[in-house]
């Protein structure tokens, strides 16, 4: 009954283990397409932006359109200097994201070898009992008293 009881225990925690996994897999890859589809479009945004500017630059002539552009790249620069302090603390927040990542997977591991551990422990505890008739391969073992055959 103890082996019983042990080899149940071992066996919801196999499962709680193998859904947790499952859970932090799905949401590492949730996280990480999230975030590379998000940076991807930031780049997008900002080398459309910046193409956009550079043939408004190209296309002003006059002396009337260069202080206009001479604004232009003023705001664009500003721009810049503003989605750069934005990637930067995005930086930042994927840096802390992959923190997270590696503790979980720090958890993951952690909780693989106490899994590891419970199975060589349970392992440990499995004792053969080895009988004459267990020897003769008989469905049960009296461990007492005379062995009761019955005639077919």
């Amino acid at each position: 009954n103890e082996i019983l009881k042990l080899m149940k225990e071992n066996s919801e925690l196999n499962k709680k283990l193998t859904d947790e996994l499952s859970k932090a897999e799905r949401n590492f890859n949730d996280f990480e397409k999230q975030h590379a589809t998000q940076i991807a479009k930031l780049v997008q945004q900002h080398n459309d932006d910046e193409e956009e500017l550079k043939r408004q630059l190209i296309g002003r002539a006059t002396e009337e359109k260069d202080n206009a552009l001479i604004e232009l790249k003023k705001n664009y620069e500003e721009q810049l200097s503003e989605r750069e302090s934005n990637l930067k603390e995005k930086d930042a927040i994927i840096d802390k994201l992959r923190t997270e990542i590696d503790k979980t997977k720090a958890e993951e591991d952690n909780a693989k070898t106490i899994n590891d551990q419970l199975k060589a422990d349970y392992d440990n505890k499995i004792c053969l009992l080895y009988t004459s008739d267990a020897a003769d391969e008989l469905h049960c073992v009296n461990l007492g008293g005379r062995r009761i055959i019955k005639k077919k």
